[in-house]
């Protein structure tokens, strides 16, 4: 006789792995722009600037103005986890220890949509009417913070912040502004005096209340950029921020500089699999795509791993 699954029971796992996913979250979800997508073409539909024109006589001809459209993007990508519960299993397993399942599924999402972003943040990006003209990082004017054999300074995440201003990033209005290191990059801020030492988080007056960097034991933003923190020890397997050979590729970008495009929210399937022996097979999936938006939006920050 074919096996079957109690409705209350899928409700009730799918539920859990939705709260999961969002009391989990992505570490750029919220921190990259997101917009939804019908179909499976994901495009990116971006103005280029306007310059005003001075009338200088009376009666002047009217001057009319191009103004640069710009188009990019991709085809969407279905992503799935799927996990079999061997028949034997008691099927209160969907509600009790489920909700170990349900933590690894909702966090296989969350890592796969931040896998994504940074993936696109240094990636190619298809462009064009028909988007069939390929745009590298170092084409589309990604900046490249070099290595020069140390590791994060204090001075290079100066030089981040003057490139995005000095490309007109974050100067007439604010922008979020992250930073992607890994454990060996926060280790090297924590030996920078601008980052630890009460004189400068205090603004000078060393006798002012307030805890630091070394009272934390956590870097959390340094002049303005907001630190995200991703393992990279020998027990991930595939650190989410590559490294060739000594130098770790970490990742500076503005909120609009990456794009995530959904066609819909993290989704659970729970079914029945007769053809293996009523297993019951539990699969989660996301239906989505990311773009840099623009290169001056993006920079990669080279760092030496002693």
């Amino acid at each position: 006789m074919t096996q079957s699954i109690d409705q209350a029971l899928v409700i009730q796992f799918s539920e859990m792995c939705h709260l999961l996913a969002q009391q989990m979250g992505s570490r750029l979800k919220g921190k990259v722009e997101e917009m939804p997508v019908v179909g499976n073409e994901f495009t990116y539909e971006a103005l280029g600037s306007l310059r005003a024109i001075e009338v200088t006589t009376r009666h002047a001809d009217t001057i009319g103005q191009d103004i640069m459209h710009t188009r990019r993007g991709g085809k969407m990508r279905n992503f799935v986890s799927t996990l079999y519960l061997d028949p034997f299993d008691n099927l209160q397993v969907l509600i009790d220890p489920a909700r170990k399942y349900a933590e690894q599924v909702a966090r296989s999402m969350m890592i796969q949509y931040d896998r994504l972003c940074l993936e696109a943040a240094l990636g190619t990006v298809n462009t064009g009417r028909y988007l069939n003209v390929p745009l590298t990082a170092s084409q589309d004017g990604v900046h490249q913070v070099v290595d020069n054999g140390t590791g994060l300074t204090y001075e290079k995440i100066l030089e981040i912040k003057n490139t995005f201003y000095g490309n007109e990033v974050g100067v007439d209005y604010d922008e979020e502004m992250y930073l992607c290191i890994t454990e060996k990059q926060l280790i090297d801020l924590m030996k920078e005096n601008e980052v630890i030492s009460r004189d400068f988080s205090n603004f000078g007056n060393a006798s002012m209340a307030g805890p630091t960097v070394i009272d934390s034991g956590r870097v959390k933003s340094i002049l303005g950029m907001n630190i995200i923190l991703f393992g990279a020890g020998d027990n991930v397997a595939d650190p989410l921020l590559k490294k060739t050979n000594n130098v770790r590729h970490c990742i500076a970008f503005t909120k609009s500089g990456i794009c995530v495009g959904m066609n819909k929210d993290l989704s659970v399937k729970i079914s029945d699999r007769p053809d293996k022996n009523h297993t019951i097979q539990i699969q989660a999936s996301m239906f989505m795509d990311a773009i840099r938006t623009e290169g001056v939006r993006v920079q990669q920050v080279d760092c030496l791993e002693s």
